[in-house]
């Protein structure tokens, strides 16, 4: 089959994020089985791909004042609306393909999927939705900008999606369940298909330096990640383990380095947390491998690709408790959400408690290795080719 990617929300950056990594690993599978890719993606995107050693053909798109990271809201809106607009012409160049693949529920992902399924007729489309974006007075920074633009626009997509596309990937049944009730999506497939590993590339990173880090974070720095919440939760850890050592990894979002940093100091905690930034995949791992735990106290997810990289690497998991995690909930500490001080208390815990911590790095492992990229990638060609006459899936 030929299979067009549709990369912009996440493709202003060669810095990978959930969402793209999760399309970049499952582009790579489905080009090794034999079948033909295209991307149509922004500069930064195309970046990713080929340093994740993909060949198919690209057709970049441009991004806003050359930019492709660290920018404002309104440059990143700005963004967004000229990869669409740039998309038109675009779609009369792209070749006939069977499969459209949209990296996210952004509308810049989406309108250009539309676009490219009226023109062909032919093409199925697959669409990937990680979780509803609740209504801005739920959200973490209350009614915002940001937060109002980010529920409607999803809300403009979903509607998209559930008019036109054949069928909808998501990572957890309960998220499945929340789509099937949806008004928006009645003749849709929707499936749910948990994200991957990659064994081999992990275990081909060399760590035998010992366990640097008591605790890491890998994500973007934003508050619905709830970094947050764990800068003010780790004083409380340092109260106990005064060395208490905490690494934040990832991307600057909707808080800046300079509001970490000036939480941090006026918490006194600056010297037990190093600020990383950003990691390249072979970094990332490194940290995981030199840590004791993941925390990871988000405020919406899905179930993070992250989660089955630190089980892999041998780290229990601690993060705040939401719904999509009922199907790991053996695997994994959660806290009621919001709960700082429970957080910080379930972090004492697991350091302290080497038995636990055991259980859970075996549990851990074991599930993590049920998880791979090339079984996601067969379930989902698998599933493109079963006649789409249920709803559900």
């Amino acid at each position: 089959m030929r299979f067009l990617f549709i990369v912009n929300s996440n493709g202003l950056s060669d810095k990978l994020g959930g969402s793209i990594s999760r399309t970049i690993n499952l582009a790579r599978e489905i080009e090794r089985k034999g079948h033909k890719i295209y991307f149509l993606t922004t500069s930064g995107g195309f970046s990713a791909c080929k340093k994740a050693g993909l060949t198919g053909n690209f057709y970049v798109l441009p991004s806003s004042f050359g930019r492709e990271y660290e920018i404002s809201l309104f440059d990143r809106a700005l963004s967004y609306v000229i990869s669409t607009i740039a998309c038109i012409p675009k779609i009369s160049q792209l070749p006939e393909v069977d499969v459209i693949y949209t990296d996210s529920d952004y509308f810049c992902d989406t309108i250009p999927a539309l676009l490219y399924k009226k023109r062909t007729k032919i093409s199925k489309w697959l669409a990937s939705f990680y979780h509803f974006i609740p209504p801005p007075s739920k959200r973490p920074g209350g009614i915002t900008l940001l937060n109002i633009l980010s529920h409607v626009t999803q809300q403009f997509s979903l509607r998209l999606i559930g008019l036109n596309a054949e069928l909808v990937a998501t990572e957890t049944i309960f998220t499945k369940s929340e789509l099937s009730e949806t008004r928006y999506l009645t003749n849709t497939k929707i499936v749910a298909i948990q994200s991957g590993i990659n064994p081999k590339f992990i275990d081909a990173i060399d760590w035998t330096k010992g366990k640097k880090y008591d605790a890491c974070y890998l994500g973007g720095l934003r508050r619905t990640k709830g970094i947050l919440d764990l800068i003010k939760a780790w004083p409380n850890v340092c109260k106990h383990i005064k060395t208490a050592k905490l690494a934040i990894a990832g991307n600057i979002a909707s808080v800046s380095l300079t509001e970490v940093h000036s939480e941090l100091q006026k918490l006194g905690i600056e010297t037990n947390v190093d600020v990383l930034g950003f990691l390249s995949e072979e970094e990332k791992y490194k940290l995981l491998k030199a840590s004791r735990l993941y925390v990871l106290p988000s405020f919406e997810e899905g179930i993070p690709i992250t989660f089955y990289e630190a089980m892999y690497c041998e780290l229990p998991i601690i993060t705040y408790f939401l719904p999509p995690y009922q199907e790991i909930t053996e695997f994994i500490t959660t806290v009621p959400l919001g709960n700082t001080e429970m957080l910080s208390e379930a972090i004492i815990q697991l350091l302290d408690d080497d038995i636990l911590s055991k259980k859970y790095r075996v549990k851990g492992k074991l599930f993590s290795k049920m998880h791979t990229w090339d079984d996601v990638a067969d379930y989902l060609l698998n599933q493109l080719t079963i006649p789409n006459n249920t709803q559900t899936g």
